[in-house]
């Protein structure tokens, strides 16, 4: 670090993440869990990363320069305690420039060298003596002085094993150099002498010259007809024999040695020979692929929390131990294969040769392979099935709830109708099945339990509640019952629930005719609600404020639920609550919120900030409000949320519901205001994990909102304007837009015309609102045969 730059001044504990593409969201989760904040720099300014941010920088992860500036700038506010870089070139680069300002632990320029460059790997190792296969450099068009059989491979790879192959023929050398070359990001090919034997992979801590395991797993690979590689599986444990272990175990310890001022993870890939010689083939400082490192891993070693280890790491962490002792890691492995070309690619064989012949069924399918080793020892003789979270709902929104599962080392068998929803490529395993569909989702519950164990259900909002309630009936799922929901559900039997067990509620009542309805108009006097009895999300909920207005909102509710709860309206401000029951029985709060909506006479969900505004006490007032009005509906377990309006008289309230109070606050607010991660303690309770109220404690206190989008046209969409300046202003930290060009566009008369979210922090509510419309106003929706109308303000 340069000796004259000014000391920062103390402020939040961040971490810098390089890249916020889908693959760094379990790196951000796992800072979180650290109770850390996050620095994500991507040049792409609608990626998932960057909107999951504290602290987002748009700028490209190659242009070390100038997002070193853009941290400088931050550095009075925030904190820098690491950097992780779940990528390759270029980006690594600048983690390693980026620890070398700021005085972090992290990679050196030598090691990104090293792990991107095969001739740097090659020099490396010809000066510290370590054994690789023979080879050397060849440019295109070049020759080479060894004979075949060879491997020819990119020396700078920017794709997987494309282009690499094994070459038995001399007339095919020079053809393979020259796809090689087209395939490397430097022109540059390496050539290599084949060398048979088993390809294994350690993944270590390089910590200041010593080297600590953390796992250990084989890579297999065939040869197809024209030579290309084809990637089998990957399998823990590693089918080593001990000669081999020992072996690997010297090299990684000695590479660690000569490498004194990395403070890194790594993986060393080596391939043993039947004699027990390991020579190195590659180093990766990209901290593993998706496949291996978000399902091979958990799967594998449940023990084994790699994305935390990777942020810890990253703080400076210190090795427990300077140990490689391979075989000790492996033995904590349950036998584990992940088939390449396999939707769901984590499988565990029940017995060793169960492994070996579904190993061998998938090398049948591929030509020319070469003979590989036998399959697993058995080490352990009871199947290992995953536990998994049967997710409804896969939208944007929903995105946290993957990351949460994945960081308890719980799978998520996703249900959703649309099967382009985003959550799909985070599923473990995926069902297009819409959330009502009762009947469909059980039978989905029912199918998958013969490959999951299945630890809960989970749906943020109301139309998968009863689907949710029936999966847990049929499965023995802890949660509330299908009558509970049934009865949470219709406002009539909650509200006759509520009132019977004495909460404050406004006078009303339900009615299902226009007689009754006058009737009990007269009797409460103007202005009234109407509310659909079995709806939700605003619809067809609306203010009367003068009779003539009275026909056309009970069309309204009646064309959402026959029968329509009427009541006194009540003025005052709204406060959403969360709470959280959980096993012991205990209820706990999970924040409180205001919420703002559109002018009367809807009731359109504009905006809403956390915290609420209410006092301590006042606060308290409105846990112990829902906390009994849920014990009388039969909500005893798992999340529970409440609509509350804080009049001049008190607390009223206007529902209770099991579940929170959906997942763009459970899932995104309440960790921007607070930190806690309500879903986190939710999925770590049903888990069984112990004191799962730990992910509700806060570690910082600021102010934060979100913002609807609404289109103020209706129409065809065609595109979007404005949403990258929208998410550029100062304040925001999230947003996106969730509708595809094609879509239409509804002007807003409840929630479901909502089309994208976004989220800002400031250090009050004024300057969160302010932000929120600054920003709103950035988006602009352009629709064919457009019609407009003003979208209410908040």
């Amino acid at each position: 670090m340069d000796p004259e730059l000014p000391k920062r001044a103390a402020g939040r504990r961040a971490v810098v993440c390089i890249g916020g593409g889908a693959q760094q969201l379990p790196l951000i989760a796992a800072a979180r869990a650290e109770r850390l904040d996050v620095v994500v720099v991507d040049r792409d300014a609608t990626v998932p990363g960057l909107r999951a941010a504290d602290h987002p920088i748009v700028a490209s992860t190659h242009d070390a320069e100038r997002v070193i500036a853009e941290l400088h700038a931050l550095a009075p506010e925030v904190e820098f305690v690491g950097v992780v870089a779940r990528t390759t070139g270029k980006a690594l680069e600048t983690a390693a420039a980026i620890a070398t300002e700021f005085g972090l632990p992290g990679l050196t320029p030598e090691a990104v060298q090293i792990g991107t460059s095969k001739s740097a790997l090659r020099d490396f190792c010809e000066r510290h003596g370590f054994p690789m296969p023979s080879g050397e450099r060849v440019e295109e068009g070049g020759a080479t002085s060894l004979a075949p059989p060879l491997v020819v491979k990119p020396d700078y790879t920017v794709v997987g094993k494309r282009d690499v192959r094994r070459v038995d023929r001399a007339e095919d050398v020079r053809a393979a150099i020259d796809r090689a070359a087209q395939s490397s990001f430097n022109g540059i090919v390496e050539v290599e002498a084949y060398v048979d034997g088993i390809d294994v992979a350690c993944v270590f801590h390089c910590a200041r010259g010593r080297a600590r395991a953390l796992a250990v797993y084989d890579e297999v690979l065939g040869f197809a007809a024209d030579g290309s590689v084809v990637p089998i599986a990957v399998r823990m444990p590693t089918a080593l024999p001990p000669a081999g272990v020992d072996a690997t175990r010297a090299i990684v310890q000695a590479f660690a040695a000569a490498l004194p001022d990395v403070d890194a993870i790594l993986i060393l890939c080596a391939r043993v020979t039947p004699s027990g010689e390991a020579h190195i083939i590659e180093v990766h400082a990209d901290l593993g692929g998706d496949r291996i490192a978000d399902e091979l891993l958990p799967a594998a070693d449940p023990h084994l929390e790699y994305f935390r280890e990777v942020v810890r790491v990253a703080c400076g962490a210190r090795a427990d131990a300077s140990s490689t002792d391979l075989a000790r890691v492996d033995e904590r492995a349950h036998p584990a294969l992940l088939f390449a070309a396999r939707r769901r690619p984590v499988v565990h064989p029940a017995t060793a040769a169960d492994g070996h012949e579904l190993l061998q069924r998938e090398l049948s399918s591929h030509d020319e392979l070469r003979v590989l080793p036998n399959g697993f020892e058995a080490r352990r003789g009871a199947r290992s099935i995953p536990r998994a979270l049967l997710l409804i709902g896969g939208g944007e929104l929903q995105l946290p709830c993957f990351a949460h599962a994945r960081a308890l080392g719980l799978d998520v068998v996703l249900t959703d109708a649309n099967a382009d929803c985003p959550g799909r490529a985070h599923a473990a395993a995926f069902h297009r099945v819409g959330g009502a569909d009762v009947e469909g989702i059980v039978a989905v519950a029912r199918r998958e339990s013969a490959r999951f164990r299945f630890v809960g259900v989970h749906c943020g909002a109301d139309f998968g509640l009863a689907s949710a309630a029936a999966v847990r009936a049929a499965r023995d799922l802890p949660g509330p019952s299908v009558a509970c929901v049934a009865r949470a559900l219709d406002k009539r039997a909650m509200l006759d629930t509520l009132r019977t067990a004495g909460l404050p509620l406004p006078r009303g009542a339900t009615v299902r005719d226009a007689d009754e309805l006058r009737a009990l108009v007269d009797e409460l006097g103007l202005p009234v609600i109407l509310k659909p009895a079995g709806g939700s999300g605003s619809r067809g909920v609306e203010t009367v404020a003068r009779a003539d207005e009275l026909d056309a909102a009970w069309q309204a509710a009646r064309a959402v639920s026959a029968s329509v709860v009427v009541e006194q309206l009540v003025e005052g401000t709204h406060i959403d609550v969360n709470g959280l029951f959980l096993p012991d029985g205990a209820f706990r709060g999970c924040g409180t919120m205001q919420r703002f909506f559109s002018p009367p006479p809807l009731h359109v969900p504009i905006a809403c900030v956390q915290p609420s505004g209410l006092s301590d006490a006042d606060e308290a007032h409105c846990y112990t409000l829902v906390e009994r009005g849920a014990r009388a509906l039969g909500i005893e377990r798992g999340p529970v949320k409440a609509d509350v309006v804080w009049t001049h008289a008190g607390p009223v309230l206007l529902e209770i519901g099991p579940r929170f109070q959906g997942d763009v606050i459970t899932g995104h607010l309440t960790e921007l205001a607070s930190g806690a991660a309500p879903l986190r303690a939710h999925f770590a309770a049903l888990a069984g994990h112990a004191h799962p109220e730990r992910f509700l404690a806060s570690t910082h206190a600021r102010v934060a909102g979100w913002r609807a989008l609404y289109p103020d046209v209706a129409g065809r969409l065609q595109r979007v304007e404005g949403l990258e300046d929208a998410l550029l202003t100062p304040g925001i930290v999230r947003g996106f837009v969730s509708l595809a060009p094609g879509a239409r566009l509804r002007l807003p008369r409840d929630t479901t015309a909502t089309a994208g979210f976004l989220w800002a922090v400031g250090e009050s509510a004024s300057d969160v609102h302010s932000a929120l419309d600054d920003a709103a106003a950035h988006v602009r929706f352009i629709a064919e045969d457009a019609r407009a109308r003003e979208l209410p303000a908040a």
